[in-house]
C-alpha cells in the first residue's frame, strides 16, 4: 500500500517548513574534517609537495592531506600604484643659523631673491659714492654706497686702507655689507681679502687672493669657487676671470670689463651664497680699477 504524505490528507495541513520548503524537513548530516589530526609526518614540506604530486600521478581518487596552498599574492615592485593614492615626500624642515639655508623664502626674507633670478649683472661706474647694479635688461637690482674704513673691523687694528660696500635693495633696505682690505707686496701683485656678510652679522664667505687668482670660501673655509685670470702678454685689452665652482668645473661663469663698468655672468649651479661672494668681488675690482685710473691720470 503506497504511503501518502501528511500534506495530502484533508485533514492533516502541511508544516511550516513543509510550505516554505516543499519537502520535509531534514537535518543534514555533520560532515567530520576531511583531513586527518595533523601529526608530524603529514605536516612537513616534503609531505607538502610530495604527498600531493604523488596521489595525484598514480590517478588514485584518494585525496592529499596535504593543506591547500595559500592564494597567490604578486610580489611588491610589480605592484603598479596609482598616481593618486603615492605618497608625496615629506621636505625636511630648514636648517637652523648659523648654517644658511639654501632656500628661496630665506633668500628673499634678505632681498637677495633676486641674485636667483638673473644669471647677468652689471655694475655701472660709480656716481659720487654709488654704483648702481643692474640685469641685462638694465632694470635695476641693488644700490651700493662706499664707506671708507682705516681699521680692522674685527680687532680695531691697522690694515691699511679698507673699503666697506653697504648693498640696497631697491626699497632701500641694506641687504649685504662688504668689507675689502688691500695692500701691495714688493713683487707688487696686490693681495685682496673680501668679507661678505648679511646686515644681521651672518657671515656668508671670504674671497681670498692676488693678482690673477682668487678663491670663494664659505664661513667654515671650504672652497666654493675658483677665480682665474689668463696671462695675456699684450696687455692690449682686459683679460676677463674665470669663473669656476668647485663642485662643477664645467659650468663656467665670467668677471670682466665691460665699457666703464663690470659684466657678471653667473655658473648656472651657484647658490645666492656664491652669488652674493661674486658681488663682492667684482665691486671690489670696479673700485679699483677706477681708483688706479685716477691715479695715472693724475701723473
Amino acid at each position: 500500500m503506497e504511503q501518502r504524505a501528511p500534506w495530502d490528507s484533508l485533514t492533516s495541513p502541511p508544516s511550516y517548513e513543509s510550505a516554505m520548503l516543499g519537502q520535509p524537513y531534514v537535518i543534514a548530516p555533520m560532515n567530520p574534517y576531511p583531513y586527518p589530526f595533523p601529526t608530524p609526518d603529514n605536516t612537513t614540506l616534503h609531505h607538502y609537495v610530495y604527498g600531493s604530486s604523488s596521489s595525484t600521478n598514480s590517478g588514485s581518487s584518494q585525496l592529499s592531506t596535504a593543506p591547500s596552498a595559500p592564494p597567490f599574492s604578486p610580489p611588491p615592485s610589480s605592484v603598479t600604484v596609482p598616481p593618486s593614492s603615492r605618497r608625496l615626500p615629506v621636505p625636511a624642515p630648514p636648517s637652523s643659523l648659523p648654517v644658511v639655508p639654501d632656500e628661496i623664502h630665506y633668500w628673499r626674507h634678505h632681498g637677495l631673491d633676486l641674485l636667483l633670478s638673473t644669471n647677468y649683472i652689471h655694475i655701472t661706474k660709480r656716481r659720487g659714492d654709488r654704483f648702481s647694479i643692474t640685469d641685462n635688461t638694465k632694470s635695476l637690482l641693488y644700490t651700493t654706497t662706499i664707506d671708507m674704513e682705516t681699521t680692522c673691523c674685527c680687532c680695531s687694528s691697522p690694515r691699511g686702507p679698507g673699503i666697506t660696500f653697504h648693498v640696497a635693495s631697491r626699497s632701500k633696505h641694506q641687504v649685504l655689507t662688504i668689507q675689502q682690505f688691500t695692500h701691495n707686496t714688493c713683487c707688487s701683485a696686490r693681495e685682496m681679502e673680501v668679507n661678505v656678510s648679511l646686515p644681521s652679522n651672518v657671515t656668508l664667505g671670504t674671497v681670498e687672493g692676488k693678482g690673477s687668482n682668487f678663491t670663494l670660501s664659505n664661513q667654515s673655509g671650504d672652497v666654493l669657487c675658483y677665480l682665474e685670470q689668463e696671462n695675456d702678454c699684450c696687455n692690449c685689452c682686459p683679460v676677463p676671470f674665470k669663473v669656476i665652482p668647485a663642485s662643477f668645473p664645467h659650468d663656467v661663469g665670467t668677471v670682466e670689463q665691460c665699457g666703464e663698468g663690470t659684466m657678471v655672468t653667473f655658473p648656472l649651479v651657484l647658490d645666492a651664497t656664491t652669488r652674493s661672494l661674486l658681488v663682492g668681488f667684482a665691486l671690489s675690482q670696479q673700485y679699483m680699477r677706477e681708483e688706479d685710473a685716477k691715479r695715472s691720470s693724475s701723473h
